[in-house]
């Protein structure tokens, strides 16, 4: 029996994932480079999902298989952390894919380095989200490129990197319902001595999949916003850019949030507005206005800021009608 250390672990959460799991286990299956683990972390599904994992484990020995009731995604993150063995560690979500030579061609930029990080495809739109071909021997030299980065989802996403296990100290925050991906990798950059960023699309994303959790209504959104913007400027004490940016990004996601609420079918008006009031009660929201906001946005914010939620909610019906006519 061959009792050596794979190169790499990829984990992979799963819950009610039946309908692309297999695909995204092919995905490893079909790698190049063959000197990897697979743990699949069935996050107490109530489908078929555990099943296929059980199917696989029993086909392919570097194959692991762990069954835990429903604790949620960051959970089954942290436990298939804990029994990873791998040298470097991937994050694989159970709707997504990897290209091929996904393994062979991060393997070949780990020389000197504690993160690889890829260019993402979204599909099955096929828009690519490119980061260039950049060195960067830390975090704090990410900050002159805050901005382009955080929009391609280099300090947000989890998946499209390769983290080395022996740098790996901290676990996902198990009581945030998002934002967790960005406060672990934000606390793993400040570790990391060399990142490397890969210009080649490698990982596949899967767009607005069934399981997605973007469309939840979270009440406790502006207190998860208050923890990653503590976060960000820990990480970046004293970069105006990134407290500039980061603040701009807040502030256009909350009035994005505030106006399609109004359209939300699950909630009444009075129900609508309570829900703008638990989001209002923040230190947040602030007079402070972001720097290079649009009318529209600055307009809004100043509404949301002065706890005018009823004409938010009225200008958001409007706001919606008008992009279902488009």
């Amino acid at each position: 029996m061959n009792n050596m250390k794979p190169m790499v672990s990829i984990i992979v959460p799963v819950y009610n994932a039946e309908q692309y799991l297999e695909n995204a286990i092919y995905s490893v299956l079909n790698q190049s480079f063959k000197d990897w683990e697979l743990i699949l972390i069935d996050d107490g599904s109530k489908d078929k999902s555990g099943l296929i994992c059980d199917k696989y484990e029993k086909n392919d020995k570097r194959i692991r298989v762990f069954h835990q009731p429903n604790k949620g995604v960051s959970s089954a993150r942290n436990l298939g952390i804990k029994n990873a063995e791998g040298t470097w560690i991937e994050f694989l979500d159970s709707d997504d894919f990897l290209v091929n030579d996904y393994l062979d061609k991060m393997l070949s930029n780990t020389e000197d380095v504690d993160m690889v990080v890829c260019t993402i495809r979204n599909y099955p739109d096929n828009i690519v989200i490119e980061v260039p071909n950049l060195l960067y021997s830390n975090v704090e030299e990410t900050a002159k490129d805050f901005e382009l980065l955080y929009n391609s989802g280099f300090y947000n996403l989890p998946t499209t990197k390769l983290y080395k296990k022996s740098k790996l100290e901290s676990y996902f925050p198990e009581d945030m319902s998002l934002g967790e991906d960005l406060v672990f990798n934000l606390k793993y950059m400040r570790k990391c001595n060399g990142i490397r960023l890969v210009a080649e699309p490698l990982y596949n994303y899967r767009v607005d999949t069934a399981n997605s959790l973007t469309k939840k209504i979270r009440f406790n959104i502006s207190e998860i916003w208050e923890k990653m913007l503590s976060e960000i400027n820990q990480t970046f004490p004293n970069k105006k850019n990134v407290k500039d940016a980061a603040l701009k990004r807040f502030v256009e996601t909350m009035v994005y949030k505030y106006l399609t609420l109004s359209a939300n079918k699950n909630y009444d008006c009075q129900e609508k507005i309570r829900i703008m009031r638990i989001w209002g009660n923040s230190k947040l929201y602030k007079r402070e206005m972001a720097k290079n906001l649009s009318i529209k946005y600055r307009i809004i914010w100043r509404l949301i800021c002065k706890k005018n939620y009823f004409i938010v909610y009225i200008l958001g019906l409007i706001y919606n009608s008008v992009i279902r006519m488009i």
